[in-house]
């Protein structure tokens, strides 16, 4: 579905790239070495690989095969401007009390439909109709960093990631923090994620930017994506935790075959 949407708002939002996955420790190394002989994991794997200049990755690491990577901020600002240009988008925010649930239709303000689908990410754990879901989301934070004596010419994997954007720019992350947590950067987890870079890492940085988020999810870290229990007309596709782009174009059709009463082949059941 992503290459879908690629192809109809001519963006290349989604690119092939290189990722090398680097080993922190002998367990790491170990784990992998042991499914390189494993029919199922081998076509995923690639060359083994020696540790860069300037990295302290004593173990060494090893290339991942069939790697790509996402400009979230380009694909969502296109697909709300192709969105616009349609005029099927309103930017609002939700306010619970404003929908009405009846029998042959909900309504939102001025808006009517047949159904109504929320894909809210964290702020569904707000939504009074879902109350009920066990949530566990956790918070995390992520760094831009300008590497202007280090160029891997790859993405790199070492407990967190390293991502270059353009040029010397990288983005590196992410922590993960359980409630109690406050929803915004924090300093603890700036270091947090700077200790980390720096004990692998030798090579000089400047810090542009740090941000933070909150990636929704259940207790069992699965996904939720059915019908209101109680609401016929009112569905939800939503926790979907870190893994929401490889998840999301599955299961949104999933949940779309659903509202046209067609028959899926997996959800996740919680109510």
């Amino acid at each position: 579905m992503l290459w879908a949407i690629r192809n109809t708002i001519n963006i290349p939002f989604i690119l092939s790239t290189k990722t090398h996955r680097y080993f922190v420790d002998q367990t790491q190394k170990d784990i992998v070495d042991k499914r390189l002989s494993d029919p199922k994991f081998k076509p995923y794997f690639g060359k083994k690989q020696q540790r860069p200049h300037q990295t302290l990755f004593k173990h060494g690491g090893i290339e991942i095969n069939h790697s790509f990577a996402i400009n979230t901020s380009l694909l969502l600002s296109t697909i709300k401007k192709h969105l616009k240009e349609k005029n099927i988008l309103i930017t609002d925010t939700y306010t619970p009390k404003n929908l009405q649930i009846h029998p042959t239709h909900i309504s939102y303000k001025d808006n009517q439909a047949k159904t109504i689908l929320f894909c809210q990410g964290a702020q569904l754990e707000q939504n009074p109709l879902f109350s009920h879901l066990p949530f566990r989301s956790s918070k995390g934070d992520v760094l831009t960093l300008k590497l202007s004596q280090f160029n891997p010419n790859c993405n790199l994997s070492f407990n967190q990631w390293l991502i270059p954007t353009k040029e010397t720019l990288f983005k590196y992350g992410a922590t993960y923090e359980w409630p109690p947590y406050q929803n915004l950067p924090l300093e603890s987890s700036k270091q947090t994620l700077l200790n980390h870079f720096t004990t692998f890492i030798k090579t000089p940085y400047t810090l542009l930017n740090h941000q933070s988020g909150i990636r929704c999810a259940l207790t069992n870290n699965k996904p939720i994506c059915e019908k209101h229990p109680k609401y016929d007309r009112v569905y939800v596709c939503s926790a979907l935790g870190s893994k929401g782009f490889m998840q999301a174009p599955y299961l949104t059709q999933q949940i779309i075959n659903t509202i046209h009463g067609q028959t899926c082949s997996w959800f996740t059941w919680y109510f």
